[in-house]
């Protein structure tokens, strides 16, 4: 069969042939893959409306949840820093009997 002869011509050629056969295979495995999974989730992307709701447009965005997000972890840890940067520069009794 050609199939079996194309495989066994590829087997013994050289290094930098069959690297190159791993990488077409491998780009259209992928290209494969991904044309599949388009097709079979593009129906439940039909369903979606056109127009976001007005709800949607309430919620806010992704830079102003990053912002939010990013001055909360900002406050906590500049907190933490000043526990832990009093706790090291305060005066230490030691009481020898």
């Amino acid at each position: 069969m050609w199939i079996e002869r194309f495989i066994a011509r590829i087997q013994n050629s050289d290094e930098w042939t069959k690297r190159r056969w791993v990488v077409l295979f491998s780009v259209a495995a992928i290209m494969a893959i991904a044309a599949f999974w388009i097709f079979f989730t593009s129906p439940f992307s039909q369903n979606l409306p056109a127009t976001p709701s007005v709800a949607a447009a309430d919620e806010p965005g992704f830079w102003q949840i990053l912002k939010n997000g990013t001055s909360v972890i900002f406050n906590s840890a500049s907190e933490n820093f000043k526990n832990i940067f009093s706790r090291l520069t305060e005066k230490k009794t030691i009481v020898i009997e």
